[in-house]
């Protein structure tokens, strides 16, 4: 039987007391199998004393009880009246019963809680073949360790488990403070290696924070930082592994960027492969990152760095948000290959996306002079065929053999998809079928762009005008729009327009256009948008948009910041009955402030960018309503374009009362463009009366309520609506001016939510726009060649 911690007290041989305590310990293990968790059960006082006891133990002692003619051994905690476990094996409960009485008769009295006893039962079935020393360092036993140690120090302390644990690793696995603090103060060894290879501090650190911090008092913990186990990882690594933050912070705060910096230590952050985002390992991340940005860029034996690794792609993004202006995205291996031809190999959409999203290189080589987008032709990946080609691959590149993509796609694994996907990079060929017959608004549009061309009209300020509706994360379709555009005029393209409006996600981006960013900065800023706003459950948290929009704009930039284009977005004042629309402007009329406030010209100055943008896009239900009043301007102008017109004309007529009619704007041309139409769906029937009875509305009540649902739909697309009647006011407003009106907005094959973020939708609306785009080429074309040749 299990020597008592009496017998190890009294006995002058602990050698010979450990001994026979690992004998009765095989004989334990032996029965693991019977030793399962049991529930704690609270003995009535009837059913202790007709309990039968079986030994002499005083605080934990077994007895036996009759059931159903069998008998039933039980380990009793006698002081309250609890059975601990119990079972058929009467041999197994009283070496069990020796084992608990040792460590309850070392507490001096004192009565253990319920919830102490659980978490001891707990720890003796997780591990059934440890000493009563190693559970006394577990449970924090401290008068059983200190007895024990005042009788043979070196044992105690050098006494390990099966596995390879020694006392106080243990402690510092359980997170007891005052264990560790006992051991160490009887001589225990803080660079002491398990089985594994870990000392104290390394289980500290990824388990108790609390334990850490009292051992970072230590004179040997600097040294105990940089000792590696068998993995090659420091006890940071190990706490960055279990996403503990506070250990992070308190190994980073005593070592600083030198903390990260082990010799022969493996990089530190490769520990991030394989594991699950959680809040708490983002802020280990952040935390070391902040301190030392390079971190990143350590590699291993083959080159490769932590962005070489196949990672959850939120920790990618994490890693990538607080990392990338500081390091080398397109870091080589000794293959020459880059992060992103990494992610391309293994087919990893969402890692490929969060690349491109902070700026990596789509036309980075590797040692053979394949490109990203070779890898994924090669390897018959569509889906990164289209992303990469939608992030501006160059198809000019050949390999080290002088293969261009074309010529690689031969040997692909899905040739024929690749090619019909390869064959939209080709100009459009000439169309062989019979122009269609001319429309009203064509013959208007033709009529309009002749007079434009042939204007000698000199007097004024030209000006085009780019109208941007709203759409939420559909805004990546104005971008691609505007990028087709873009390649087809040239690098300028937006210098040609003068005056921008936007609702919504129209008016982020045009927002972040006013101040000089481009497309491919504009790409990547949605796609890093929707991965850190759109989480969790609507309405999403503020605080993350306004972080967002503060990141892109600027905390103190004004409207009054923008001159070198006017901008003006949509908003909705909501908390009045009716909601009345408000337009944001970079500009005011000519006029006394007393007008243009009669008018609703708000000074500039006085609206920040960031909140600008915000009050645009806080649509109801997404986002909370901005300044308590502001929503989404959709709600009354997804399509800003009449108010745009509308504002020329009001600018136009204040200038002229102020006697400036030479500082008047002609309009050169409008362009306009959605965020896509959705398709249309059938509605069976339209009946909606009241029914007269019970049993007619028992009768049809799913009908009426497929028709209640269609009806809230019609109201949010009517309320949101770009296209229709908008879209008709303002081309034949356009034309009664002799201006040409382009409008593209491309049809969609399914709704695609506001706050969607799967990678592959998103890639696939963009294609889809891209081919739209082509298709459009003749109209195009008109637009092209008319900015061409007429001046902003």
């Amino acid at each position: 039987m299990l020597k008592s911690l009496r017998e190890l007290v009294s006995n002058p041989s602990p050698e010979g007391i450990f001994s026979a305590a690992r004998n009765a310990v095989a004989e334990f293990t032996h029965r693991q199998d019977k030793a399962q968790v049991q529930k704690i059960v609270k003995l009535t006082p009837a059913r202790f004393d007709k309990m039968l006891k079986l030994d002499n133990l005083k605080n934990v002692s077994c007895h036996s009880e009759t059931v159903d003619g069998a008998a039933v051994f039980h380990s009793v905690y006698i002081a309250g009246h609890l059975s601990l476990i119990s079972s058929k094996d009467e041999k197994f409960i009283r070496i069990l019963s020796s084992k608990l009485d040792a460590l309850i008769n070392s507490t001096e009295g004192q009565t253990m809680s319920d919830s102490g006893f659980e978490e001891m039962m707990n720890i003796v079935s997780a591990e059934p073949d440890w000493e009563t020393i190693h559970y006394a360092a577990a449970c924090g036993v401290l008068g059983f360790l200190k007895m024990a140690l005042e009788k043979d120090r070196q044992v105690v302390l050098g006494f390990a488990t099966q596995d390879g644990d020694f006392p106080i690793h243990i402690a510092a696995k359980w997170g007891q403070v005052e264990a560790v603090r006992v051991l160490l103060e009887h001589g225990a060894d803080l660079c002491q290696k398990d089985a594994t290879g870990r000392t104290v501090v390394h289980w500290a650190a990824a388990n108790s924070a609390s334990t850490l911090k009292d051992l970072s008092t230590e004179a040997a913990f600097a040294k105990a930082m940089t000792v590696l186990d068998e993995s090659g990882h420091s006890p940071l690594a190990c706490a960055v592994r279990e996403a503990n933050s506070e250990s992070v912070a308190i190994l980073m705060a005593c070592a600083g960027s030198s903390a990260t910096k082990v010799a022969g230590a493996s990089p530190l952050l490769t520990v991030l492969s394989g594991l699950d985002y959680s809040e708490a390992l983002a802020n280990c991340i952040e935390l070391i990152i902040t301190i030392d940005p390079s971190v990143v860029e350590q590699v291993d034996a083959a080159g490769r760095s932590v962005l070489h690794m196949q990672l959850n792609k939120r920790v990618l993004m994490k890693i990538l948000k607080h990392s990338f202006e500081n390091i080398n995205l397109n870091i080589q291996d000794v293959d020459g290959q880059t992060p992103l031809h990494m992610a391309v190999s293994r087919g990893d959409i969402g890692c490929v996306v969060a690349l491109l999203s902070y700026g990596a290189d789509v036309n980075a080589k590797d040692k053979d002079s394949y490109n990203a987008l070779m890898k994924a032709v090669q390897a018959g990946h569509l889906d990164l065929v289209k992303l990469l080609l939608l992030f501006d691959t160059d198809l000019k590149v050949v390999d080290a053999q002088g293969q261009s993509v074309f010529d690689i796609s031969k040997t692909s694994k899905r040739r024929a998809d690749v090619d019909l996907l390869l064959a939209v990079m080709s100009p459009p060929a000439p169309s062989t079928l019979p122009a269609p017959s001319k429309t009203p608004w064509d013959y208007q549009q033709d009529a309009a762009i002749k007079t434009q061309k042939e204007s000698k009209e000199s007097g004024g300020q030209r000006v085009n005008l780019l109208s941007l509706d709203g759409g939420g994360i559909r805004g990546l379709v104005l971008i691609q729009m505007l990028s087709e555009l873009e390649s087809k005029f040239g690098s300028d393209f937006l210098s040609s327009f003068g005056w921008l409006a936007g609702t919504s996600t129209g008016a982020i981006l045009a927002l972040a256009l006013s101040q000089g960013k481009t497309m491919p900065f504009c790409r990547s800023m949605y796609f890093r948008m929707k991965d850190e706003i759109f989480r969790g459950d609507r309405p999403y948290n503020a605080d993350t948009l306004d972080a967002f929009l503060r990141s892109q704009f600027g905390e103190n930039t004004t409207m009054a910041d923008v001159t070198n284009k006017r901008v003006m977005v949509t908003t909705c004042v909501a908390n009045v009955c009716p909601p009345q629309l408000h337009l944001l402007r970079s500009y005011q009329l000519e006029a006394s402030e007393e007008e243009n406030a009669k008018l609703g010209f708000d000074p500039p100055k006085n609206h920040f960018i960031k909140d600008t943008a915000r009050s645009s896009s806080a649509a109801p239900t997404y986002f909370p309503p901005f300044d308590k009043k502001y929503v989404d301007g959709g709600l009354l102008a997804n399509n800003p374009c009449p108010q745009l017109l509308m504002d020329v004309q009001l600018v136009n007529t204040s200038l002229k009362m102020a006697n400036q009619s030479d500082q008047c704007y002609r309009i050169g041309c409008v362009l306009s463009l959605g965020t896509g139409r959705v398709p249309q769906a059938m509605v069976e029937s339209l009946d909606l009366t009241v029914p007269k009875s019970f049993m007619e509305f028992a009768i049809g009540w799913q009908e009426k309520l497929s028709l209640i649902s269609h009806l809230k739909n019609l109201l949010l697309e009517q309320i949101g609506r770009a296209d229709g009647a908008a879209v008709d006011c303002s081309r034949a407003w356009s034309h009664s001016m002799s201006v040409p009106f382009f409008r593209y907005s491309p049809q969609l094959s399914s709704a695609i939510d506001l706050d969607e973020t799967d990678d592959v939708k998103l890639i696939n609306i963009m294609w889809g726009t891209k081919v739209y785009m082509k298709e459009e080429s003749s109209s195009v074309e008109q637009l092209i060649d008319l900015l061409k040749s007429c001046t902003r």
